[in-house]
């Protein structure tokens, strides 16, 4: 006849070494998924750090500075370079005097000055608003669309990983694991509880008998 105790000792033992198995690799599971997460985080963390980091080196001085005497230079060539800032040139009519032509010389020679000085100041005064226009707006734009962006991504990973993590506690649920420890459980209390054998009169545990009673006279 089988051993009850020694079966359900043995489903016990065995249900346990799966469950633990289980258990053990939901916890890989986990791991693995936590630090997918926290790896993608980070990548997309650094990403909205280096585009926000490019727009603050815009703005930093040397820099600002730079792309400010880079903008004047290209305006003050357009002024300067274009048909409205050409002045017409003028001569004395042939023939004249000497310091007619002198004279006419000097103004010429003033009159680009003062023009040359004119196109100076609004390329100066445009300078600043042109590096604005044409380099730090279309940084900030950018960091703050790559932010808004990697943002996005970082709350389905969020998202991703609750479904993740959920199917990792599903693996330690090992029903053939607790059926096992559940069946042991039975047999080691049916066994504790079997009948005594027979021609035991006086009953016992599991088949042993009790002593006998004592008789006083």
């Amino acid at each position: 006849m089988c051993n009850p105790l020694a079966i359900g000792a043995a489903l016990m033992a065995a249900g346990t070494a799966k469950q633990n198995s289980s258990s053990r690799k939901a916890a890989r599971a986990r791991s693995s998924y936590k630090n997918n997460y926290y790896a993608l985080n980070d990548a997309l963390m650094n990403e909205a750090g280096a585009a926000q980091k490019t727009s603050q080196d815009t703005m930093e001085k040397p820099a600002f500075d730079e792309g400010v005497a880079e903008q004047y230079q290209k305006l003050l060539e357009g002024f300067t370079g274009n048909n409205r800032s050409v002045l017409p040139t003028t001569s004395a009519a042939a023939g004249a005097p000497a310091i007619v032509q002198n004279e006419n010389d000097l103004r010429m020679a003033q009159a680009a000055a003062t023009k040359l000085d004119l196109d100076k100041g609004l390329a100066d005064l445009n300078s600043v608003s042109n590096y604005l226009t044409t380099t730090v707006n279309p940084q900030l734009n950018n960091s703050r669309a790559t932010t808004g962006m990697t943002g996005g991504f970082q709350r389905g990973n969020a998202s991703v990983l609750g479904t993740e993590l959920e199917a990792a506690n599903a693996l330690a649920n090992d029903q053939l694991a607790q059926l096992m420890i559940a069946g042991g459980q039975t047999a080691m209390g049916y066994g504790l509880m079997a009948p005594t054998a027979p021609g035991n009169i006086t009953g016992g545990v599991g088949g042993i008998p009790s002593p006998a009673p004592k008789i006083i006279y």
